[in-house]
């Protein structure tokens, strides 16, 4: 191989680490998101705001409808603040 075909090599392979690890972070900050909503969220519903802690939850579903299991629980714990 010449030098030029090992240092695009070198740098395909450096690359695609790269996206790995932003790909990484990024499912890291989206689970931090959703977890830190939900408990705002919590925390307003045993205040006793259930229209608050319904926002805070709002604000995390978009992040979990990739999942469904994790979406069928996000909807439930809603469906409880609107019966509060």
């Amino acid at each position: 191989m010449t030098r030029l075909a090992e240092e695009k090599t070198a740098l395909a392979t450096e690359k695609t680490a790269l996206a790995g690890n932003l790909t990484k972070l990024g499912e890291e900050n989206r689970n931090r998101i959703v977890r830190l909503d939900i408990a705002n969220g919590m925390r307003l519903l045993d205040g006793g705001d259930p229209a608050g802690a319904l926002l805070w939850f709002a604000d995390a579903l978009p992040f979990v409808t990739d999942n469904l299991a994790e979406e069928s629980i996000h909807r439930i714990r809603s469906h409880s603040a609107t019966r509060s």
